[in-house]
């Protein structure tokens, strides 16, 4: 009996103290709107979140072409290409010095 008493005053106490915490939830300003701004958030982080794994994936896969090219590069077809290009290059532009040498030994003998 006297438990019943006891647990009696203390749901009344408990009921006093939850209605206390409700009279100061409604006088927070912008408190009818806080569990939709909580869904917002939630729903931008989770598509934050899927935006930073589909960039993540984009990663791996340009890294991955990265390690192909330069295992390609080290294979003996690509190797000396510096080299090979720069011989090239030496001999496209003595050619073309030597075209201009021609076209203006050809104007000077139709003179």
């Amino acid at each position: 009996n006297i438990d019943v008493i006891i647990a009696n005053n203390a749901i009344h106490a408990l009921n006093k103290h939850i209605l206390h915490l409700e009279e100061k939830a409604t006088n927070i300003c912008g408190h009818d709107t806080l569990f939709q701004d909580i869904a917002t958030l939630r729903s931008k982080r989770e598509s934050i979140i899927k935006a930073t794994a589909r960039l993540e994936g984009r990663r791996g896969e340009i890294l991955e072409s990265i390690r192909t090219i330069k295992r390609k590069l080290a294979s003996p077809e690509y190797k000396e290409v510096d080299e090979e290009y720069r011989v090239a290059m030496i001999k496209y532009e003595t050619t073309q010095m030597a075209v201009k040498d021609l076209d203006k030994y050809h104007a000077a003998l139709d003179k």
